[in-house]
């Protein structure tokens, strides 16, 4: 019995490896629930339990190198307490911003609008994940956005961070461009006010953006611009129809 709970921890171990493992891979491959399966890591709940009977194994045998009743009692009520205390936990709450500027509701009219919000997430400090509060205020006008979060990161978005990271240059609005956004909105934060201040500044100074308004929400100032469509180049016949006039 032994042998079989030691082969399934093992299989619970490597699924959790997801692709860098061996078995999810196969089950992806093959069966087709697992291809919604939005974080193979969280298999670590077997692993827990793979561990867990183990700990029984270990638990049940100093046991029976113990005599006296008082002392039994007392190591299976210490080890309930501490399996207890490890599985204490602590949520980290975000209050809710409930004063968001009034132009989000004026999105719900804009068909075409496509956004993107600023700052985003540092690439290499994912656990600081801003797109959550920006997916909140999605709510109020249910438009597509450029910004996300699912737990699961595609290298599309990581290539997104990565190239916003000289947001507002003119690299970056190519690639803003290429991605469909319509509609960019800046937020102030208190640690990011001086580069909210440039990035004002160097969009104002943009012709194909177009500043839209500006407002307040629950931590600053929060700016909304429109991301104009690069002129397309004449025709050689229509820049010949030119030349003749």
């Amino acid at each position: 019995m032994r042998i079989i709970h030691a082969v399934g921890l093992a299989l619970a171990v490597d699924l959790t490896l997801g692709f860098n493992g061996g078995l999810y891979r196969l089950l992806y491959d093959w069966v087709l629930p697992f291809r919604g399966l939005r974080v193979p890591a969280r298999a670590d709940i077997l692993v827990l339990l793979g561990t867990a009977v183990f700990a029984g194994y270990g638990l049940t045998r100093l046991m029976g190198e113990l005599n006296r009743p008082a002392v039994r009692g007392a190591l299976v009520a210490g080890a309930i307490g501490l399996a207890s205390v490890e599985c204490l936990a602590r949520p980290v709450l975000v209050p809710v911003e409930t004063d968001s500027a009034v132009l989000y509701s004026w999105l719900k009219a804009a068909p075409d609008a496509v956004l993107f919000e600023w700052p985003v997430t540092v690439p290499w400090r994912l656990y600081e994940m801003v797109d959550l509060s920006y997916m909140a205020r999605s709510t109020i006008h249910w438009r597509p956005m450029l910004n996300g979060y699912s737990g699961f990161y595609p290298d599309s978005y990581l290539r997104l961070l990565v190239e916003m990271r000289s947001f507002p240059d003119t690299r970056s609005l190519k690639v803003l461009r290429d991605r469909g956004a319509t509609i960019l909105v800046l937020h102030e934060y208190p640690e990011t006010r001086v580069r909210y201040v440039r990035a004002i500044e160097r969009l104002m100074r943009d012709p194909l953006v177009e500043p839209i308004a500006q407002d307040r929400d629950g931590r600053g100032r929060v700016a909304f611009f429109r991301l104009l469509p690069r002129p397309k180049p004449a025709s050689s016949e229509t820049a010949q129809q030119q030349d003749r006039r």
